[in-house]
């Protein structure tokens, strides 16, 4: 199983190849927001928590950072920087963008003596930086380079949840070939304990029943339905694991599921995710450089903001296995090229 991807230096391969900047300290969103209205398809990597006063969550900040900065759909960084306490934050930003052999560019505005001079320079770099990555094509790519995100909330309306079987059986096939998967989302009770009875060792088993105990009971609304208690609708592959985000998933193929507190879009780009498979309930309408996959329900009436709709395995016209199908055949579609909803309307916004 191959889709059409952009390989890496270090090895890995995007499904995008998006030009990013990084806003960092005082005054740096000035000179990047400029550099959206001025280059077309730039990408702000914005919303992460302490972004623009980084001293004090330097921990956290820098995972979420370079974990975003480093996701293999990211072609290239420009990092500005204005007026830090920590420049090790910069630093180790573009240190690790430097890593993955992918071009990095530092923008610091005390260099450059103000915004001005400062957007200049980052308007130049961003110009021969696109020009650059625009080189690059697309080839055949292996399955088994692919990280694909599951929204598996317990948020969901009772017709949404009813497709976690099939995000479920989709994600085996993709393990099959040799990929990752990560399920995400507050998670109602009975999904984590279907999950748990999956686990491959008694550690992951343990982290999974401690988040259930958490989840509180009464919250099973999604669970409500015999059909979503028959396990033989669900998949059947192992969870090789938990993953505290923004941790990065492992190198080993297999399902994992996030056990962070709070699931924030940026925290799931950051693990090195390539797509994200949700319901249109489940994930905000614009898409960053990380595309949202967004499968229809029968109750969703806004149909043009859906890329598969699967109402027929809702009906009872399609198996869940023949529905899995379908969806493993959107997502290799998507990340071959094909663009989601969202990313047009990204698009018709003026960026992206």
């Amino acid at each position: 199983m191959e889709f059409l991807g952009y390989m890496r230096p270090d090895g890995s391969a995007g499904i995008r190849n998006h030009l990013c900047v990084v806003p960092l300290g005082s005054f740096a969103s000035y000179v990047c927001r400029q550099l959206l209205g001025m280059v077309q398809g730039i990408t702000l990597v914005s919303g992460l928590p302490g972004q623009f006063s980084p001293q004090g969550t330097e921990s956290y900040l820098r995972a979420a950072l370079i974990g975003a900065v480093t996701n293999p759909n990211i072609g290239g960084v420009i990092v500005v920087a204005g007026n830090l306490s920590d420049n090790s934050v910069v630093d180790s930003l573009a240190h690790s963008v430097s890593l993955t052999g992918r071009p990095v560019r530092l923008i610091r505005l005390p260099e450059y003596g103000g915004i001005g001079q400062a957007s200049t320079a980052a308007f130049q770099a961003a110009v021969e930086m696109k020009r650059d990555i625009s080189t690059t094509r697309r080839e055949l790519v292996s399955v088994n380079k692919l990280c694909v995100a599951f929204d598996f909330s317990g948020r969901m309306a009772v017709e949404e949840g009813k497709l976690l079987p099939v995000f479920d059986r989709c994600s085996d096939r993709l393990v099959e070939e040799g990929g990752r998967t990560l399920y995400f989302g507050e998670m109602e009770e009975s999904l984590l304990k279907l999950l748990a009875r999956r686990a491959t060792g008694s550690g992951v088993t343990d982290i999974l029943a401690r988040h259930f105990s958490m989840a509180g009971r009464g919250r099973d609304n999604v669970f409500a339905t015999d059909k979503l208690n028959n396990e033989d609708q669900w998949g059947s592959a192992p969870i090789e694991g938990t993953v505290v985000l923004p941790q990065a998933l492992p190198e080993n193929p297999g399902v994992y599921v996030a056990v962070s507190d709070g699931f924030a879009p940026e925290k799931v780009v950051s693990a090195g995710i390539h797509l994200i498979v949700s319901t249109p309930g489940g994930q905000p309408l614009v898409d960053s450089f990380v595309p949202v996959l967004r499968v229809a329900a029968d109750s969703w009436n806004i149909r043009d903001i859906i890329d598969l709709d699967l109402s027929g395995f809702l009906r009872g016209k399609l198996g869940s296995e023949d529905a899995a199908i379908l969806l493993v055949s959107e997502i290799l579609a998507t990340c071959s090229g094909k663009l989601t909803a969202g990313e047009v309307f990204l698009q018709a916004m003026g960026a992206g």
